[in-house]
């Protein structure tokens, strides 16, 4: 059994629709499962029902739980990552009220945080750069062609990492009113807390008191500059379609006081 292109994009559109649209039948009970025992706030009522027998008849006895909680929800927000951009538009077909903010990051950032989970020879490198590059501008300008549709122009938020780090209360209010949602003091405060710190705590996945800025920099302090210039040359279109800029030499790179972006226009 052979698992083609087409139908994997259709199995992610699947999972998407059933998931916004609290259908969690139409999903992985394992994604159901892992989720609920990470802590999730809204499954508690659903993990203690599963907890003791978690077999599939189980687990749709306990279903009810959670789409009742999902289905009260003002909003619904699913965070999904490497979704191609090509497959927008049939979600945004398929519901008035959807709406899509695309999240973009410096590719060499990316890399770096990659390169953390596992290290790459400088050949891997090469190839891991070509791929991830030409997948961010082909999603990029999969971006640009829908907002100039009339259907689609007022649903789809470009979000640069780096603009939402250098300024987090400023940027995720855009993002509120784009996607009308409040923007109420308690967020203001929890950005204030958890991006506006002082922290520069080196674990990666440390969120306390966190200061974004310094974090969202700080693949230029460690990353080998040898891999940067590969990045730069591998990835010169999507730099010129974004606003990204090459560094000119380790001293550059290293001088995190010099900008390496100028994406405000995209």
């Amino acid at each position: 059994y052979f698992v083609t292109e087409k139908s994997l994009q259709k199995g992610k559109i699947q999972i998407l629709k059933a998931c916004l649209g609290c259908n969690f039948r139409n999903t992985f009970v394992e994604t159901l499962l892992d989720r609920a025992q990470s802590g999730c706030e809204i499954c508690e009522d659903f993990y203690h029902c599963v907890k003791n027998n978690k077999s599939v008849p189980m687990v749709n006895k306990c279903l009810p739980q959670l789409q009742n909680v999902c289905n009260s929800a003002n909003v619904r927000i699913a965070k999904v990552i490497r979704l191609e951009m090509n497959l927008v538009p049939e979600l945004l077909q398929s519901d008035s009220n959807l709406y899509v903010v695309h999240l973009m990051r410096d590719p060499r950032a990316i890399l770096r945080s990659r390169s953390e989970i596992r290290a790459y020879s400088i050949s891997e490198y090469k190839n891991v750069a070509k791929k991830l590059c030409s997948q961010i501008y082909h999603n990029a300008i999969k971006n640009l062609e829908l907002k100039k549709m009339p259907q689609f122009k007022e649903r789809i938020m470009t979000l640069f990492y780096e603009n939402l780090s250098e300024n987090p209360i400023a940027v995720a209010k855009d993002m509120y009113h784009f996607l009308h949602i409040p923007f109420t003091e308690n967020v203001q405060e929890w950005i204030r807390q958890n991006m506006l710190g002082k922290n520069v705590d080196k674990r990666t996945y440390s969120v306390k008191a966190r200061n974004a800025k310094f974090h969202s920099l700080e693949w230029r302090l460690k990353m080998s500059y040898d891999f940067v210039k590969n990045a730069d040359e591998t990835c010169l279109d999507v730099y010129k379609l974004l606003g990204y800029k090459a560094a000119r030499d380790i001293n550059h790179l290293r001088n995190i006081s010099e900008r390496l972006f100028d994406i405000n226009r995209f």
